[in-house]
This record gives structure tokens, sequence and C-alpha cells, in this order.
């Protein structure tokens, strides 16, 4: 089995193993999909490097500088794999057929030892996409598949306030994940940040409509109720792949209000 990595190989070929592992909020649905991917490996003195076939010459390694081999190599393979988001290619036996994912490099290790003739490697990686060459490999499925998210959040709260009124909030909240795509590898698929994929299932959450929408959930809750004033939030942690939009209704079953309690402002749409 041939392993590859930004259209190189990786010789010798490193023992690979695949888990997947599912995220699902309270309700059971299944938010995401992450597969997990581990190579083992070993570097050779006299015979490892990255190649672009598998017809690599032991001849062409042979030195007596096994330390100073195995250092270079080292530093080869951590720089090959600087940059996510690349296709690596795990070949089948006998054109099997292959497997590619497009990951997220999470760590590099090299194993304790001399390193005068060999050292083991441990590289570990996740993607959130894997596919045969022809079709995506997902078994991601229901409303938040294309979205690829982290988390989500989606609250009511509501306090009293002292003039009598109270105050509703709806708190909704996303964090994105890392996609890359597998028609142009080491770019964001769809060109979206985390906290865009984010934003996508929040505002697909909201409603542009709040004095017909949202009032009527209030009236259903709480009848007898009405809605004396809004006011609405978005924040966006760029660097947290995070984006929230909360959204708070002033109501009152008395008629007495302070009007210094809450803002009409509306967030920016476009």
């Amino acid at each position: 089995m041939g392993v590859k990595y930004n259209g190189k190989y990786i010789v010798p070929a490193p023992f690979a193993s695949i888990d997947t592992s599912k995220t699902q909020i309270d309700d059971g649905r299944q938010l995401g999909l992450t597969y997990n991917v581990t190579l083992n490996g070993t570097i050779i003195s006299t015979f490892s490097d990255l190649s672009d076939n598998t017809t690599v010459t032991k001849d062409a390694y042979v030195s007596d500088e096994a330390l100073a081999l195995i250092i270079g190599k080292q530093n080869a393979l951590r720089s090959h794999l600087s940059v996510d988001g690349h296709e690596l290619e795990l070949e089948g036996i006998d054109d099997a057929g292959s497997i590619m994912f497009y990951p997220t490099i999470t760590d590099i290790s090299f194993g304790e030892g001399n390193w005068n003739q060999l050292c083991e490697y441990t590289i570990t990686m996740t993607s959130k996409i894997a596919t045969d060459g022809t079709d995506i490999l997902s078994e991601q499925s229901g409303e938040f598949a294309s979205h690829y998210l982290e988390s989500v959040r989606d609250e009511y709260a509501m306090d009293n306030n002292e003039d009598g009124s109270a105050t509703v909030t709806r708190t909704i909240s996303s964090k994105g994940s890392i996609v890359y795509d597998p028609d142009s590898p080491g770019q964001l698929l769809g060109s979206l940040y985390p906290w865009q994929r984010a934003s996508g299932w929040v505002r697909g959450e909201d409603s542009n409509n709040i004095e017909t929408w949202y009032s009527g959930v209030i009236d259903t809750v709480l009848p007898g109720w009405n809605v004396i004033d809004t006011r609405v939030n978005a924040d966006v942690n760029p660097l947290g792949g995070e984006y929230t939009i909360e959204r708070g209704w002033i109501i009152s079953n008395t008629g007495v209000y302070v009007t210094t309690k809450s803002s009409n402002e509306k967030e920016d749409r476009a």
C-alpha cells in the first residue's frame, strides 16, 4: 500500500489506521463526523525519502552518516507536512482503489532511540471529508451535514424586571469546523472560515421578521403578555470559529414599562 501526501509518496510506506468520531447533540441528532487518521512508520537511514513514485532504489541512499541522514529525513517529512488540507492518499493493494483525505495535521512525533539506523514516527491528522476519487464518502446526514459544525446552542431564558415586565432572551450560537476542498486541495471548502460556517446555520435558525414570528412565540408560551420592545445583538469570534445571535423581548401583562431598559437596534443582515 502506498501512502502519498501532496503528490509525494512517503517511503517506506507507513501503516495507516482510520477511525471515525461522531458528535451528537442532546436530542440525539448527529451534529458532525470526523475522520481520525494515524500513520505509523519508520525512517531508515539507508532507505527512506519523499518521492514522486514508488520505485525508489536503495543504492541511492547508502551513507555512513546515518544520524545526519535520519535527522535530515525528519526535517523533510516535517516540512512536507507543514501545510494542511492537501490530499492524503492511501492506496489499496493490487489496484483495490484508494481513499483520500484532506486533513489538518495535528501532531508529528519521532520515537525514542539513538537514531543510528532507524527512527520510528507517528503522524496524527483529522479530516471532515473522505473521497474515493469520485464521490465524497461521508456518513454525515441530516440538517447539520452541509454546515460541518463542532457545536450548536439554541436556548431561551426569562428574567423578571423590577417594573413588572420581563425580558425573554433567545441565544442561538454555533462553532464551525475547518473543512478543506477535495477539488482544490489546500483551500477551504467554499472559501468559508469556521465562523462563517457557524453563521450560516445560526442565521438559518434566526428569522428576519421578529414582529410576527417571534411575537407569536411569546403569545403562545405566555398568553396575555405583550411584546413592548425588542433588541438584537450579533457577535462573531473569528479566531474561535464562533457566531452568535441574541434576541431579546421586553414583555408585559400590566402595561408598565421603563423605556431605558432596551434598544431597538437591528443587526446588519448584508
